[in-house]
C-alpha cells in the first residue's frame, strides 16, 4: 500500500528520494515522460482534464496515480506526498522550503537543483515559474472554503444548491491563481511540480470526505461515466485503496481508538458533558452564470458593502469569499465543460464581522490576478447571485 504523506512530514530519506524520482522523470523523454505527464492536463495536447464537471475529482486522482507510478519506475519505494496548504504552516508561511528552495545537496553532497521548484517545458523551451506574493490571507480564506465544503452531504447532483465537489473546486482553482504565473492556466498548471503536490492535497481531502460519509452514493449514470485517457469508469475511482492508495490522515483515524463509553447514571451534569459540538454555521449564497475563460480571474463577493465603499480587499470585513477562474489559456478541451455553472459562499463570517444579522445586499467584483478591476458584465454576462 502506498502511504501519501504531507510534505512537511518527509523524512530527510523520503525528501532524497523523492527529488531524485522528480529529476530523473523530468529528465526522461517519451511516453510516460514529465513533458507527456504535464501535457495530457493542457498544452501541448488537446486538454484532457475535466473542470466544473463530476469527473473532476475522479479523473484527477488516477491522473496524480499515473504521475506517481512514473516516479516510481525510478524510485521504486517513493510515494507522492501532498501539500496541506490548509494547515497553520502554510496559513502562515505559504510554501514550504521544500517546494521554494532553489537547490538542495543530493545523497552524494552535490549541490542540485530542487525539482520541485521548477521545471522545463520542452514545447516552449522555459522553465516554470510562479507568482505567489505576500497574500497568505487568502491561504486563509480558501482554508474556511475546504471547510465549508467538507460539511457538504451530497458528493454531486445537478438540482442540489451546492455539492462537495464544487465546493472543493472553488478553493482548488483559488491556490492555482494564488501561486500564479504556469499554475494560473490549465494550459501550462501541470509542468509546475507543485501541481501534483497541490492536486494529491485535493484527492486526500476528497478520501478523507468519503471516510466520513461512507453512506453517500453516485448516481449509476455518473459511476458508469468514462475517464478519458484512462478509459476508466468513475466507479474505479472511489475504493483509494483498491488503488494501492492510503493517506496518513486517514490512517490515523482509522487505528485512533474508541473513546470509552459513558453511562449518563455516572454523570454529574450529562447534558453540558454528552452535547453535541456546535455545528459548522453556514448561510450559503449562490453565484450562478460562471463561465469557463481564457484568462483566470477572481471574482470577490461583499456582504453589505456600503455604496462607494473603496476597500475591495480581502481584509474588507464585507468580504464573503472569492469564486476562482481558472482559466483555460491556449489549452482546448474539445470535450470540456463549455456551459455555465454556479458556486456557492458562506455569508455567515462576513455577516458575523460586520454585526448584521440580515442580508441587505450583496455583489461581486472582478478582477485579474495582478489585482487589475474588470466589469464584472463584459466577462460574466449572466452572472446572478442570490440564497437557495
Amino acid at each position: 500500500m502506498n502511504l501519501r504523506k504531507e510534505i512537511n512530514a518527509l523524512t530527510d530519506t523520503e525528501l532524497q528520494r523523492l527529488r531524485s524520482a522528480m529529476s530523473q522523470l523530468q529528465a526522461a523523454a517519451g511516453a510516460q515522460s514529465y513533458q507527456y505527464l504535464a501535457g495530457l492536463h493542457g498544452l501541448p495536447n488537446p486538454s484532457h482534464c475535466p473542470h466544473n464537471l463530476p469527473e473532476f475529482l475522479p479523473w484527477h486522482r488516477l491522473y496524480i496515480l499515473e504521475f506517481e507510478q512514473a516516479l516510481q519506475r525510478f524510485e521504486p519505494e517513493v510515494t507522492l506526498p501532498y501539500w496541506d496548504w490548509t494547515s497553520e504552516e502554510a496559513i502562515a508561511s505559504g510554501l514550504p522550503p521544500a517546494l521554494d528552495d532553489e537547490s538542495f545537496v543530493d545523497s552524494t553532497g552535490q549541490t542540485q537543483p530542487n525539482p520541485l521548484r521548477q521545471a522545463w517545458i520542452e514545447f516552449e523551451s522555459r522553465w516554470t515559474s510562479r507568482g505567489a506574493g505576500g497574500r497568505l490571507e487568502i491561504v486563509a480564506f480558501l482554508a474556511d472554503q475546504v471547510a465549508d465544503a467538507r460539511d457538504v452531504q451530497v458528493f454531486y447532483e445537478p438540482g442540489s444548491p451546492n455539492d462537495f465537489s464544487s465546493a472543493l473546486e472553488n478553493p482548488h482553482g483559488g491556490i492555482h491563481g494564488w501561486i500564479g504565473n504556469d499554475m494560473a492556466a490549465v494550459s501550462h498548471a501541470a509542468f509546475d511540480p507543485v501541481f501534483w503536490l497541490h492536486h494529491c492535497n485535493i484527492d486526500r481531502i476528497w478520501a478523507e470526505w468519503q471516510y466520513q460519509n461512507p453512506d453517500v452514493e453516485l448516481p449509476a449514470e455518473l459511476l458508469s461515466r468514462n475517464l478519458a485517457v484512462f478509459d476508466r469508469p468513475i466507479a474505479d475511482t472511489l475504493d483509494n485503496e483498491s488503488l494501492n492508495v492510503v493517506y496518513d490522515t486517514i490512517l490515523r483515524q482509522q487505528r485512533r481508538p474508541k473513546p470509552p463509553e459513558i453511562h449518563v447514571n455516572t454523570l454529574n451534569e450529562p447534558a453540558n458533558l454528552l452535547a453535541e459540538p456546535q455545528a459548522h454555521q453556514q448561510r450559503l449564497v449562490t453565484i450562478n452564470g460562471l463561465r469557463m475563460t481564457r484568462k483566470s480571474f477572481e471574482l470577490r463577493v461583499f456582504a453589505n458593502l456600503p455604496q462607494g465603499e473603496a476597500d475591495l480587499s480581502f481584509t474588507s470585513p464585507h468580504f464573503v469569499g472569492s469564486i476562482f477562474l481558472l482559466g483555460m489559456g491556449d489549452a482546448v478541451n474539445p470535450k470540456g465543460f463549455r456551459g455555465e455553472f454556479r458556486r456557492t459562499l458562506n455569508l455567515v463570517p462576513a455577516l458575523q464581522r460586520t454585526g448584521h444579522s440580515q442580508l441587505e445586499s450583496i455583489s461581486a467584483k472582478l478582477f485579474d490576478l495582478q489585482g487589475n478591476e474588470h466589469p464584472a458584465e463584459a466577462v460574466l454576462p449572466h452572472l446572478e447571485i442570490s440564497e437557495p
